[in-house]
């Protein structure tokens, strides 16, 4: 049952040497692939150490797996990463045609299989279409960091960024975000032009944007709770892609989930797209930690 299980159902199996599972937070991004029918899949996640009791000096055994919608394996990678005094990082690339997968991604303490040890664990369905005709967009990539490394950035290579691979921001930090158009209609200079719309939103669907960015550049401020922030670019496209890449400052906005939505219009054809991703603000501790009475 055991092997039927882990080869059939992985979602369902969980062997008797890991008493515990915790969950492996991260980001999935889509992008076009190497061909417009294909879908670039990118992973980022980051394994909860201390959860997995792995301390520095150690190694975790890491893996991502893809499967067809009936669990017929794809792909997958399995390495071991060594563990320092900073995070765990976990970045899987994979390009897939149009269709319905499922994937996982697991991290555990390195040991053998005999010795029971907790795990962290992802297990998920994405949805690929490709990129045809028409106007479309990436998902939207949500940064902790976002840095130019030339004056105009024409491409994702020109620019350093750190995803976010938990999808949480503390109160008060910027949120970087990065997102490609496809199917913009270039002029004789190879230039492409569209209008675009930002809000990010809580329950009640307000628009809580502070201020919009692009690397020093500030592109407009909000006008209080509820104004829309819109800006309108010039961008050259190569190979079909048009890549944009913002700072959101926020307000203090109380702890919760919230989503960030991005809406694009090429003026001369009026065709639209759009895309949206959801994250977690959290507040901080106190510096310090709670004071256990008078100094």
């Amino acid at each position: 049952l055991a092997d039927e299980l882990a080869a059939n159902a992985p979602e369902l199996y969980r062997p008797r040497t890991v008493p515990r599972a915790h969950e492996l937070p991260h980001q999935l991004a889509r992008f076009r692939g190497s061909a417009p029918e294909l879908t670039r899949v990118e992973i980022h996640a980051e394994p909860p150490l201390d959860s997995l009791g792995a301390s520095a000096g150690s190694r975790l055994d890491a893996g991502v797996f893809l499967f067809g919608p009936n669990y017929e394996p794809l792909w997958s990678r399995r390495h071991a990463v060594e563990v320092g005094t900073w995070p765990v990082v976990l970045t899987y690339r994979v390009e897939v045609g149009p269709g319905r997968y499922r994937y996982g991604i697991e991290a555990r303490a390195a040991g053998p299989d005999s010795v029971a040890r907790p795990a962290a664990r992802a297990r998920e369905v994405v949805e690929t279409t490709g990129y045809g005709d028409g106007l479309a967009m990436s998902d939207l990539l949500l940064a902790t960091a976002l840095v130019p490394l030339t004056e105009t950035p024409a491409s994702r290579e020109e620019l350093r960024i750190v995803p976010s691979r938990t999808l949480t921001f503390e109160q008060g930090a910027p949120v970087h975000l990065y997102f490609e158009v496809y199917g913009l209609r270039p002029d004789d200079e190879g230039y492409g032009r569209y209008r675009a719309e930002l809000a990010v939103e809580d329950s009640t669907r307000r628009n809580l944007v502070q201020r919009l960015a692009r690397g020093a550049q500030e592109r407009c401020r909000g006008g209080g709770r509820g104004a829309r922030v819109n800006w309108e670019r010039v961008a050259p496209v190569r190979d079909g892609v048009a890549m944009d890449f913002l700072t959101v400052e926020l307000p203090a906005l109380d702890a919760g989930e919230y989503v960030v939505r991005v809406e694009v219009r090429e003026p001369s054809t009026g065709r639209e797209a759009a895309a949206a991703r959801r994250f977690r603000v959290v507040v901080p501790p106190p510096l310090g930690g709670d004071e256990g009475g008078d100094a």
